[in-house]
């Protein structure tokens, strides 16, 4: 809630610090935060005392900010390169149910279920099924902001409910709970921390930003293991510097050294597309790097954001039908992933 009244003398206030408007508080539910001031001279007078608090309050504003673009961006990436056949959706005893069509599909990529995701939560859970490495493998550009950063892998518990994945073949699934989850710890100058979890919605949660503390007792059973930032992308990396041989045989069908070499593969060139398309808006927008737009004001941030977001759906379309369209990977490589069961077993590529 924004005060009244001036931080300095409680007199009646008009005046915004500009640094810190509309600031997230840390909390679960957090609110939005402004400091406040009768008269510029209370203002300045105030400085030694609120800058620090300030500086604090803008840098969780950033990554709040940061939070929600690298959720966005993902969801958009996912749907792009969206690659399972679902012909059923449904809830059942806190379950989303995907049940698993026969691909024979000429093309990797399927087209969204739109027609089944029901609503916007539903919707989220699908894109996000056994999809956090690759969040956290791919999704590097959107920081912005000055932090400590930390992979975790963890196992989870007090989940809302769960996305599972019905073979059409048979009594197997593959329910999101049973495989570790990776996310991103962010521990700020000032010493709070959050989980930035963006795939977190396969488990019936959809915000991408929680204070870490609560996130870690309400929902981590375990901790599996602690990474430095980047060491899950220095791992895809080296996977695909070990397949260079084998990369050399695709000649445009990846599927040549297999189908999961092959859709990991895939991955890796959109996922480089998607790099390649932000740092071009910012060169386009005239910006030297995300943090600053993370700073804007509150109404041109949202429109920068959007512009952003819209580019880079445009700029992964394109490059996904000239990829598939203009030959890269061809009819045979749909042909082939048609006669191969799909069934993820928690490899995540």
């Amino acid at each position: 809630m924004q005060k009244s009244s001036c931080t300095r003398c409680e007199k009646p206030a008009s005046t915004v610090c500009a640094g810190c408007k509309s600031s997230p508080s840390y909390a679960v539910t957090p609110e939005l935060v402004s400091v406040t001031y009768c008269t510029k001279d209370c203002q300045v007078a105030d400085w030694p005392v609120h800058k620090l608090l300030c500086k604090a309050s803008s840098t969780r504003r950033s990554l709040f900010r940061a939070a929600s673009t690298i959720q966005d961006a993902f969801l958009i990436y996912r749907e792009v390169v969206f690659d399972k056949l679902f012909t059923k959706v449904e809830e059942k005893n806190g379950l989303l149910l995907l049940t698993e069509g026969l691909y024979a599909q000429d093309d990797i990529f399927v087209p969204f279920p739109e027609t089944l995701a029901k609503t916007k939560l539903d919707r989220q859970a699908i894109l996000t099924h056994l999809t956090c490495t690759d969040a956290l493998g791919w999704m590097h550009n959107f920081i912005g902001i000055s932090a400590q950063l930390e992979e975790y892998a963890v196992k989870g518990k007090n989940y809302r409910r769960s996305t599972v994945v019905v073979s059409p073949r048979g009594p197997d699934f593959n329910d999101s709970r049973d495989y570790e989850h990776d996310l991103l710890k962010i521990t700020l100058p000032d010493g709070q921390a959050y989980a930035l979890d963006t795939t977190s919605a396969q488990y019936g949660y959809y915000k991408p930003i929680v204070p870490w503390d609560d996130f870690f007792r309400w929902r981590v059973e375990y901790v599996l293991t602690i990474r430095p930032f980047g060491a899950c992308r220095l791992v895809f990396q080296q996977e695909l510097d070990k397949n260079v041989r084998a990369k050399e045989k695709i000649h445009g069908n990846p599927l040549a050294v297999g189908l999961d070499t092959g859709i990991f593969y895939l991955n890796n060139e959109f996922s480089m597309r998607l790099d390649r398309s932000s740092d071009e808006w910012l060169k386009r927008e005239g910006l030297k790097d995300f943090s600053t737009v993370l700073k804007l004001t509150q109404e041109t941030f949202e429109e920068k954001k959007k512009d952003l977001l819209l580019h880079i759906e445009k700029e992964l379309k394109s490059y996904r039908d000239h990829y598939v369209r203009g030959g890269r990977l061809g009819r045979k490589f749909g042909k082939a992933a048609a006669s191969l069961p799909r069934l993820n077993k928690g490899e995540n590529f």
